[in-house]
């Protein structure tokens, strides 16, 4: 059961979201102010699961996991949500959170777990063990390739997994390594790298990868916030530099003009050049396609901003979600048969 109370949209409900459009086992929605209604409705995709207004109407649909689906800016917990995880565990519930407020660091939430023998399951919390980074990419056989783009939720994360679903089809072993709370989840395994200390995000993404080429002909990275973000550039800088990827991909969203400062992004082209720029020092890595995230407009307006967009940056684009991963993917099977 995604927990999403008075928040439940696509850009307030990242997590969320992420669950219903890739995973099998979401059985509801719980949002007071959206109760009635499908996520379908209200998403315009994936199933049309119920949305309720309370946790008893959400239990006949016969949960066992509460999924908190928000990812707000800074990552806490918001407090007027205490009485739903109190009445979750109070039932038998599992909570999982993506937050960097830990659950299990609650002493209140503990104690309720562990009477009702549930489990408090934290996405962002760090594993043991990290290690800096060592340079394995130097002799990396896989091809490795990075989703970047001009802000943070702008797809970075569903542009991975759908070409690496593409690249599967066509036969490759393409592997995923997920960076973020809600990748996490869909894959079930990986380091949220903006809650690792910054001398050990490059080496934890890094491990990751090492794992995925072992048994995979390309690996792709889900891509995190963007150089230019204020907020987050330093986990994006550290995920370049952990990946060293053979290719990237540009993300974008069409609607959003300028970042939560206020800033107005510069043209695509310049915000391409300064990823592959911060990257010269050590290797000659290009973006190879564009992810456009073009919610939001009519089919007509769609086409005219992707060819407006392929003619301003040399390269081809399209969104992946309103027209398939075909033409992207493409693009970069011509870069792996170089």
């Amino acid at each position: 059961m995604v927990l999403a109370d008075r928040c439940f949209s696509a850009d307030e409900c990242k997590t969320g979201v992420g669950a219903i459009r890739y995973m099998d086992n979401v059985v509801g929605v719980l949002d007071r102010e959206q109760a009635g209604k499908t996520t379908r409705q209200v998403l315009g995709f994936g199933k049309g699961l119920p949305i309720v207004a309370r946790l008893s109407e959400a239990m006949a649909l016969g949960p066992d996991h509460v999924l908190l689906g928000i990812s707000p800016f800074g990552g806490r917990f918001p407090s007027d949500w205490r009485p739903f995880i109190r009445e979750s565990l109070r039932r038998g519930l599992n909570i999982i959170s993506g937050l960097h407020d830990n659950l299990s660091d609650d002493r209140e939430w503990r104690a309720l777990a562990h009477k009702n023998h549930c489990r408090l399951i934290d996405l962002r919390k760090p594993p043991e063990g990290l290690t800096m980074s060592r340079g394995s990419w130097l002799k990396r056989k896989a091809v490795t390739i990075l989703t970047v783009g001009s802000h943070s939720n702008v797809g970075k994360m569903t542009t991975a997994l759908e070409l690496r679903r593409a690249f599967l089809r066509r036969g490759f072993r393409a592997g995923f390594v997920a960076t973020g709370q809600t990748g996490i989840l869909i894959k079930g395994g990986g380091v949220c790298i903006d809650a690792v200390p910054g001398d050990f995000m490059a080496g934890a993404v890094e491990s990751m990868i090492d794992r995925e080429a072992r048994r995979n002909d390309c690996v792709f990275v889900e891509g995190q916030g963007s150089l230019t973000n204020q907020a987050f550039s330093g986990v994006t800088a550290a995920l370049l530099h952990g990946t060293m990827p053979d290719a990237m991909v540009f993300c974008h969203k069409i609607l959003k003009a300028s970042d939560r400062f206020g800033f107005r992004f510069p043209p695509l082209a310049d915000l391409i050049r300064s990823h592959e720029d911060f990257l010269a020092h050590h290797k000659r890595c290009r973006v190879v396609a564009v992810a456009l995230n073009t919610d939001g407009l009519s089919d007509r307006e769609a086409r005219k901003t992707i060819a407006r967009t392929e003619r301003s940056t040399g390269l081809p684009a399209d969104d992946i979600i309103r027209n398939g991963p075909g033409r992207l993917s493409a693009a970069l099977l011509k870069m792996c048969r170089r």
